[in-house]
C-alpha cells in the first residue's frame, strides 16, 4: 500500500513519522510531499502531554525532543482576565492530584479554605510558583545529570520542529520526500487518481493524506468535501502574531493566554524566544487597532512576524473521505486556546492507524473525529463563559449561543459540584482535570458549593487537612531543586 502524505510542517512531518514508525516497511511505502517555499503558520506552539508522549513511545527520547525541537516545558495555561472578576488563575496540564478522582477533593479543598488552586497538583504548584518540571540529577547511578518530576507537555518552535521531525523521517526512517507542490488533483470515479506536482511528476497512491493547512489543496477536490463551521459559538476569525520590540520577558512554564478588547493575546516561551500573537474578531476591531492596543499592553512597539491569518472556526465532517485522509488544520481548527490542534492531529493519526487503516472503517472513524472535533469546541466554548462584559466584542460574546454541553456543565455548576460522570470518555477529550480548574477559575463553582459537599459526605475536616498539608509539603520538597525556565532555557544552551 502506497501513501503520500502532502504537506510539511508539524502536522505533515508528525503524520510522516507516525505512518512510517507504526507501520511495516514491507507492507507500505510512505512518501512525503512539501516545499520549504510555502510559509510556516506559527511563531512557536503550545502542545499537550500527548505530543511528548505520542514521540516517546516511537523511540524518540524526551530531551532528543526538547533539543531538537527547541522546547521548553508547559505546566499549565494561565489565563488572564478571562472571567468578570479581574485577576489570573493557571489551569496545570495535569490536574490536581485528585483529579481523576470520582470527585476532585483536592481543588474543591483549595477553593473552600482560600488556597491558591494551583496547589492542588504538583504541576500547578510548581508552575505557580515559576518552576519547571526539570532538576539536575546529582545521583551518580544515573546517566544523564537533568531529570524531570513528572511529563508534561512543552511549548516547541515551530520550524525547529517540522524541521527536526522531517530529518527523523528521511535520514532515520528511510521516507521518499519530494520537494515539490502539487498544482492539481485529478479524480477518477469519485476519487483521487493522482497528482501532479509542480515539476511536472504524476503521483500515483492508494492512500493520500492531506495536511496542507486551511489551503486544504487535496480534500476539497474531492467529492463528498463539506465544512461544518463553529462561527456561531466561536466569533474569532483573524490572528496576526507578532515579536515585542527589545524583548525581556522571562521563561515562565506556561502558555499566557491574556485577553483584550476583541480577542486575545498568546504567549508561548521556546528556547530562543517568546512566541506572540493574538486572535480577535475583525468584526469588533481592525488590524491597526489591534496594534495600537497591543502596543498599549506591552509599552513597547511591536513588529509583526508575517501576514495576519484569516480563519474560520469548523471540522470536516469527512476526515476519512474517499481514499483522502485530512489531518491537522486541514480537518478542524477552532483558535489556538488550549493547544487542541496538535493534541487532535495525534490522537486523529494513533486512532487511525490502530483501528482504521487495516479495514475499511470509514464512518467509524469519522463519527470518532467528529465527537473529538465537538468535544473541543465544546471545551474551547466554555472559556467564553466567564461573564466578561467590559468592551462591546465580551458583551456581544454574553449573547452567543452555547453548545449543550456547555450548557449542560453551567446547569450542573448552578447546583453542586462536578464528579467525573459528567463528562462522556473519549479518547483524546477533556474531561474533568482540566473542565474543573476552567470551572473554578471562571467562577461557576464557589466555596459554600464545596463547604456543603464536605459536609454531606461526612469528610474529617482535621484528616482531610492533614492529608493536604502532606501533599502541599511533599510538592514544596519535589519543587525545591527544580529549575526556572531560564535555568533550563540557559543548561539547554550549555549541552548542546
Amino acid at each position: 500500500m502506497k501513501i503520500v502524505i502532502v504537506g510539511g510542517g508539524t502536522a505533515g512531518w508528525l503524520t510522516t513519522l507516525l505512518f512510517r514508525r507504526y507501520l511495516s516497511p514491507n507492507n507500505y511505502q510512505i512518501e512525503n510531499v512539501s516545499t520549504t517555499e510555502i510559509p510556516i503558520v506559527g511563531v512557536g506552539e503550545s502542545t499537550t502531554f500527548r505530543f511528548v508522549d505520542c514521540l516517546q513511545r516511537i523511540g524518540i527520547p524526551l530531551l532528543s525532543t526538547y533539543q531538537g525541537c527547541d522546547a521548553l516545558p508547559k505546566l499549565g495555561i494561565k489565563f488572564d482576565g478571562w472571567a468578570k472578576k479581574p485577576g489570573c488563575f493557571i489551569g496545570p496540564i495535569d490536574g490536581s492530584a485528585t483529579g481523576l478522582n470520582y470527585h476532585d477533593h483536592f481543588l474543591y479543598y483549595c477553593l473552600e479554605n482560600d488556597i491558591p488552586i494551583e496547589y492542588a497538583g504538583l504541576g500547578g504548584y510548581q508552575s505557580y510558583n515559576k518552576k519547571t518540571n526539570f532538576y539536575k540529577n546529582t545521583d551518580p547511578n544515573f546517566s544523564t545529570d537533568l531529570d524531570y518530576t513528572h511529563f508534561a507537555a512543552c511549548h516547541i518552535d515551530t520550524y525547529s520542529t517540522g524541521q527536526f521531525l522531517k530529518n527523523i523521517s528521511i535520514k532515520e526512517s528511510g521516507v521518499i520526500h519530494h520537494e515539490d507542490s502539487v498544482v492539481d488533483v485529478l479524480i477518477d470515479n469519485d476519487k483521487i487518481d493522482h497528482l501532479i506536482l509542480s515539476s511536472g511528476k504524476k503521483i500515483h497512491a492508494d492512500l493520500f493524506v492531506d495536511c496542507t493547512g486551511f489551503s486544504k489543496i487535496i480534500s476539497k477536490k474531492v467529492p463528498g468535501y463539506e465544512w461544518e463551521s463553529y462561527s456561531k459559538y466561536l466569533l474569532l476569525n483573524r490572528a496576526i502574531p507578532f515579536v515585542v520590540e527589545n524583548d525581556d520577558a522571562e521563561n515562565l512554564p506556561v502558555t499566557t493566554a491574556k485577553t483584550m478588547s476583541a480577542g486575545w493575546i498568546w504567549e508561548i516561551p521556546s528556547r530562543n524566544r517568546i512566541g506572540r500573537g493574538c486572535v480577535f474578531d475583525s468584526n469588533f476591531i481592525t488590524d491597526d487597532e489591534v496594534i495600537s492596543e497591543l502596543e498599549k499592553i506591552y509599552g513597547k512597539k511591536i513588529r509583526l512576524q508575517r501576514s495576519p491569518i484569516n480563519f474560520q472556526a469548523g471540522k470536516q465532517k469527512k476526515v476519512f473521505n474517499k481514499n483522502c485522509l485530512s489531518i491537522g488544520l486541514s480537518a478542524s481548527f477552532l483558535e489556538p486556546l488550549e493547544a487542541t490542534n496538535i493534541h487532535c492531529t495525534i490522537v486523529q493519526l494513533e486512532n487511525f492507524i490502530q483501528k482504521c487503516i487495516h479495514d475499511d472503517k470509514k464512518d467509524e472513524y469519522n463519527n470518532f473525529c467528529n465527537t473529538l472535533f465537538d468535544n473541543m469546541k465544546d471545551f474551547v466554548c466554555y472559556h467564553y463563559t466567564g461573564g466578561k462584559e467590559d468592551s462591546p466584542f465580551w458583551k456581544h460574546v454574553k449573547t452567543l449561543p452555547r453548545p449543550d454541553k456547555v450548557n449542560q456543565i453551567l446547569k450542573i455548576s448552578e447546583e453542586r459540584i462536578f464528579n467525573i460522570d459528567d463528562w462522556d470518555k473519549h479518547d483524546g477529550q477533556a474531561g474533568q482535570p482540566l473542565w474543573d480548574y476552567i470551572a473554578v477559575g471562571l467562577g461557576h463553582l464557589d466555596k459554600n458549593k464545596c463547604k456543603q459537599f464536605t459536609e454531606d459526605a461526612g469528610f474529617d475536616k482535621e484528616e482531610h487537612q492533614k492529608i493536604f498539608n502532606n501533599f502541599h509539603e511533599w510538592c514544596k520538597n519535589v519543587s525545591s531543586t527544580c529549575l526556572t525556565g531560564n535555568e533550563l532555557n540557559q543548561y539547554f544552551k550549555d549541552h548542546k
